[in-house]
């Protein structure tokens, strides 16, 4: 699956390629609420 597309800036004279560089900021946090929403749906721990 190729997953590399689009633009790279704003200005779309550079195109996205396979060996673009990008900041990840942010990626965690869908984990985190992943994380958090399956911690909830079972309930609370007991010991």
């Amino acid at each position: 699956m190729n997953l590399s597309g689009g633009w790279a800036e704003r200005g779309h004279s550079q195109q996205w390629r396979s060996d673009t560089l990008e900041f990840a900021y942010s990626t965690s946090k869908p984990f985190a609420s992943l994380d958090t929403l399956a911690a909830v749906a079972q309930g609370p721990r007991t010991r």
